[in-house]
């Protein structure tokens, strides 16, 4: 066997095996869907992209996808061309919406910066047509959501694999359910993908930064510690 069909067993194809599982287990994609990809550059929208196109080559369903990139006035000009240059590589229809951020004021932070960008992808979903949007979080997003919400906000309850905008009439998908980051980030390496960080300033969450830390020393003594917390919140 040659040494790129070892390595795309190695790094493609469990990734593309684990979000099959995923769309099938949680009925995610049906005949004629067409299915907004959330892309922000970095590795996991670049995993979920490129896991989603082989999933579309297997699949029984036939179904289209474009791509959505949200930029905000905090996105570096070289960031831009990067971004623009990916895209374009796929050869599929992807669109580009701009948002301002302001930093000041306590409500300026990850969580509202990530609610405006869903409203947008909402937004763009709603004009050309697609009623599924994917986004790309993986197990340990699913894993510390769940310990954050029960430590800080004493809810049991974390992010679904499916959620329907009723208002919208659009579908949020996450493919990468049971997919872990280190999986990702091993992809994103082996195809040498060029990824683009967040260029903003208030991008550290302190208290995830916690949660990661105790979830890897937990999963020293039980490295299923993930998929423990994974099926307790998908019950």
């Amino acid at each position: 066997m040659k040494r790129q069909e070892i390595l795309k067993y190695k790094y493609e194809i469990p990734l593309q095996k684990k979000l099959t599982r995923a769309i099938r287990e949680f009925n995610m994609i049906d005949e004629g869907d067409h299915v907004l990809v959330a892309y922000s550059g970095g590795k996991d929208s670049l995993a979920l992209i490129n896991a989603l196109l082989l999933h579309q080559k297997i699949a029984k369903e036939n179904f289209s996808i474009s791509i959505a990139n949200i930029q905000t006035n905090l996105t570096k000009d070289d960031a831009k061309i990067l971004i623009k240059d990916n895209l374009e590589k796929y050869n599929l229809p992807y669109f580009i919406k701009q948002m301002d951020v302001q930093l000041t004021g306590k409500e300026k932070n990850c969580f509202w910066c990530s609610f405006n960008r869903r409203k947008k992808l909402l937004e763009i979903a709603t004009e050309i047509g697609c009623n599924k949007i994917a986004l790309g979080h993986h197990k340990d997003d699913f894993a510390q959501t769940s310990l954050l919400n029960l430590f800080f906000h004493s809810k049991n309850e974390s992010i679904k694999p499916v959620h329907f905008f009723s208002k919208w009439k659009i579908t949020l998908i996450r493919p990468m359910v049971f997919i872990e980051e280190h999986e990702t980030i091993s992809y994103v390496k082996h195809k040498n993908f060029p990824v683009i960080t967040c260029s903003c300033p208030k991008d550290i969450d302190k208290n995830r930064q916690l949660i990661k830390k105790i979830i890897k020393e937990v999963s020293a003594v039980n490295p299923k510690v993930k998929s423990c917390i994974l099926n307790e919140n998908l019950r």
